[in-house]
Formats: C-alpha cells, sequence, structure tokens
C-alpha cells in the first residue's frame, strides 16, 4: 500500500502516539462517558495500529 517503508513507520508511530493520548485522556475523565468514549478511541487507534503492521 505505502512506497516506502518510512512512511508506514511515520504512520505507525503516530497510530500509537494517538493510542497512547487516548488512554491517557480516559485515565484523566472524571466522567464514565468520558471514560469510555476514550477507551473507544484508543482501541480503535491500536486496532489502525495493528492492521498497518499486518500490512492491510
Amino acid at each position: 500500500m505505502f512506497s516506502t517503508f518510512n512512511t508506514l513507520m511515520v504512520i505507525i508511530v503516530l497510530e500509537v502516539i494517538c493510542c497512547l493520548y487516548s488512554l491517557a485522556l480516559a485515565y484523566m475523565s472524571d466522567k464514565k462517558f468520558g471514560k469510555i468514549l476514550n477507551g473507544l478511541m484508543a482501541a480503535i487507534w491500536a486496532i489502525a495500529a495493528v492492521l498497518n503492521v499486518v500490512g492491510f
């Protein structure tokens, strides 16, 4: 899908950073809805990173 390995690595690193940021927001959130929503976003970013590593 990507022409260079470096481009893929940059995308994976950005997805991991977004995942960690969502986890941090979920941890710091006071409301239960915020925790669930940010936890869900972190899971989506993690799945996207895994799929990019696998090669989709």
